[in-house]
């Protein structure tokens, strides 16, 4: 978690306790606005769920980073912008964007979605939305 702008990054772990402050990272990130926690501070739980997202997203995909901006999680995967609740079921929302990728890249004949034109996944909702 860390602010790129002011080069200030806070390694958490699993519990959501803020380790040490670095100026380097190579790990998965969430940026924030903002300065990161102090250490030993304890980060909320819509904080540390973006963290496994992203986390979970670099493990499958290779994405690197995301950003929390107004109470949702939004990150740059496979050319498109997906944006993430801050709670739900973390293998829910994984799993519905794993099959809405699939489907923008079999671009289905039949279907009356114009697949070309979408550029953003809101999986926010129960439906999710394509834009």
């Amino acid at each position: 978690m860390g602010n790129k702008s002011s080069s200030v990054f806070c390694p958490i772990d699993k519990d959501g306790v803020c380790l040490r402050i670095e100026t380097t990272t190579n790990l998965p990130l969430v940026e924030i606005e903002g300065n990161p926690p102090n250490v030993g501070d304890k980060i909320d739980s819509g904080q540390l769920f973006a963290l496994e997202i992203i986390y979970s997203l670099f493990s499958y995909l290779g994405v690197k980073e995301g950003m929390l901006v107004e109470g949702r999680l939004e990150a740059e995967v496979e050319g498109y912008r997906v944006i993430f609740p801050l709670q739900g079921d973390r293998s829910v929302l994984l799993g519905s964007l794993e099959l809405i990728l699939s489907r923008l890249k079999s671009e289905g004949k039949d279907s009356k979605i114009d697949y070309t034109a979408v550029s953003k996944i809101d999986l926010r909702f129960k439906n999710p939305v394509l834009q």
